[in-house]
C-alpha cells in the first residue's frame, strides 16, 4: 500500500513504510527538492544545441562522398564494368572482346536514373579503358558516351581505334 498524503507532509495516522520496502516514497516536501524541472533554454544552451545539429553530417555531402568512393568492379560473367551501390548496379558499361583482333568494343553505358550526374558513367568507362590498356586491347567506341568521355579525358584517345 502506498501511504496517503495530505498537504505538505504525512498524516500522523499513515504508517511510514521502511526505506527497504519497494513502495517507499519520500514525503512531498522532499519531492519538491528532488524533482528536476526543465529550465528554459539559455542562449548559451541554444548555441550548444545549434553546434550539435551542425556537427551532424550533411546528407548531400554523405551522398557525394559515397559517389566519390564508389569504385567499379569487373563482372566478366556478364561482360560489364559495374558500380554497385546499396546492393544494386547503379552504373555499368557493356563490352565485347575480340582476342583475334585485340579489341574491346564498348557497346553500351548506363547509369540508373537516381544516380545520374554523379560521375559514375565516367568511372566505369575509365575502368574499361584501364583494363583494355593492361590487356593490350584497343577500344572500339560503339557507345555514344565514349565520345563524351574522350572529350573530358583526351589522354585516352590513343587507346581508341577510331577516335570520335
Amino acid at each position: 500500500d502506498i501511504p496517503k498524503r495530505a498537504g505538505p507532509g504525512w498524516m500522523a495516522s499513515d504508517p511510514k513504510p521502511s526505506p527497504s520496502s519497494s513502495s517507499y516514497s519520500f514525503p512531498s516536501s522532499s519531492v519538491k527538492h528532488s524533482r528536476k524541472r526543465s529550465a528554459p533554454l539559455l542562449l548559451s544552451d541554444q548555441k550548444k544545441s545549434q553546434k550539435k545539429e551542425s556537427s551532424k553530417p550533411d546528407p548531400k555531402l554523405l551522398h557525394q562522398t559515397m559517389y566519390e568512393l564508389a569504385s567499379p568492379v569487373h563482372n566478366a560473367k556478364v561482360k560489364e564494368f559495374q558500380i554497385v551501390i546499396d546492393g544494386k548496379v547503379a552504373a555499368y558499361v557493356q563490352y565485347e572482346i575480340d582476342l583475334k583482333e585485340k579489341t574491346m568494343d564498348l557497346q553500351h553505358t548506363v547509369t540508373e536514373t537516381d544516380h545520374r550526374g554523379k560521375g559514375l558513367a565516367g568511372k566505369v568507362v575509365l575502368a574499361a579503358f584501364q583494363y583494355a590498356k593492361a590487356q593490350s586491347l584497343k577500344i572500339i567506341p560503339t557507345c555514344t558516351y565514349i565520345a563524351t568521355f574522350l572529350r573530358k579525358n583526351p589522354e585516352w584517345k590513343d587507346q581508341v581505334i577510331d577516335s570520335p
